[in-house]
């Protein structure tokens, strides 16, 4: 059992929300056995081991998104190797065809012995498949971090970026000593410890990344190998007009109509991917966007073409010039927290 904080299984459920969004079936990546639940029937048996057989099977379709690791491996492979070996699979198996006698012969004292000597296998593996989980999460965290750090990293001088992906590299390492520490250590306490301090590694570098990639857009702005800037013109209807206010210059935001976090990227979000996006957004006089342009990049495209959907979707409330209300420009910052 796990104990001092809860089950190792709500530590990944990042993870779990992964797999999820990159398969077809949801619920197939939903039931990760924990490894501190109790296994006690022939049922909680081969619901564990039904668990992990299924997220193997959805581990094929996301391999793509959680790429190479820094070993070279993808995620299935790793899975394969680790998780449910053919050694351990013919211990189990040896250990259900005698508990399924036993039930059949009513013998429950010997029933339940067997399912004791099966229990911590099958925990020690849902143990494993939690802390491996874990590990993928964080690695392909930091890599779709580097992935949105490559096209500014080519612009910055030799030092800067030999330090860039030293610091990208020296990550990946880290992520996977500690989940090797862990997989060397039998007790629950260590991958739960593991675990947490992947995560922690994972948000560190995060902050990191963000500020970095930010810093490299802002400075190369306007050169040469700089990617053009998002726009976006309306292609929606307009709804009812908005009606104007006298004494300002510029539109403002209809309150309540728009939240960043409602068009944060979900992996964005489950990846710590943050910015702040400079959008202009050019208003009707009858307080619509028509279009929404970034004037400053956040570095990382996902993060800008949310702001710009963000800034169409708000209301406005035109500006009053003569009585009459009139179209105008409003910039503001969008932060991606």
């Amino acid at each position: 059992m796990i104990r001092g904080g809860g089950s190792l299984a709500l530590l990944v459920v990042p993870f779990v929300l992964i797999v999820a969004t990159m398969t077809a079936q949801p619920s197939d990546a939903q039931e990760l056995p924990d490894p501190a639940a109790a296994i006690d029937s022939l049922q909680g048996w081969d619901q564990a081991i039904e668990g992990l057989q299924r997220t193997a099977e959805a581990l094929q379709s996301s391999r793509s998104y959680f790429g190479e690791d820094i070993r070279g491996l993808h995620i299935d492979e790793d899975w394969s190797t680790r998780i449910l070996t053919p050694q351990t699979q013919a211990a189990l198996e040896a250990l259900r065809a005698t508990a399924e006698t036993q039930a059949g012969a009513g013998d429950q004292r010997g029933l339940r012995a067997t399912i004791a000597t099966a229990a911590p296998l099958i925990r020690a593996e849902a143990r494993k498949a939690l802390l491996l989980s874990a590990y993928w999460r964080d690695s392909a965290a930091v890599r779709l971090h580097r992935d949105l750090l490559m096209p500014w990293i080519e612009g910055e001088s030799d030092y800067v970026r030999e330090t860039m992906l030293r610091h990208i590299a020296t990550t990946q390492q880290s992520l996977l000593d500690e989940m090797e520490r862990a997989f060397a250590s039998p007790r629950d306490k260590d991958s739960a410890k593991a675990v947490e301090q992947m995560q922690r590694i994972r948000q560190n570098a995060a902050v990191h990344y963000n500020v970095n990639r930010m810093e490299f857009a802002h400075r190369q702005a306007g050169s040469a190998t700089t990617p053009p800037l998002l726009s976006r013109a309306r292609t929606s209807p307009c709804g009812p007009p908005v009606p104007p206010v006298a004494g300002i210059k510029a539109p403002r935001f209809v309150t309540n109509t728009v939240d960043p976090e409602e068009w944060y990227p979900p992996l964005a979000k489950l990846n710590h991917v943050g910015g702040i996006v400079l959008v202009e957004v050019e208003v009707s006089d009858t307080g619509c966007a028509q279009r929404a342009t970034v004037i400053r990049t956040s570095g990382a495209t996902i993060l800008d073409e949310a702001a710009l959907l963000m800034a169409q979707a708000a209301k406005y409330q035109p500006p009053m010039s003569d009585g009459k209300a009139v179209a105008a420009t409003l910039r503001f910052n969008v932060r991606f927290r």
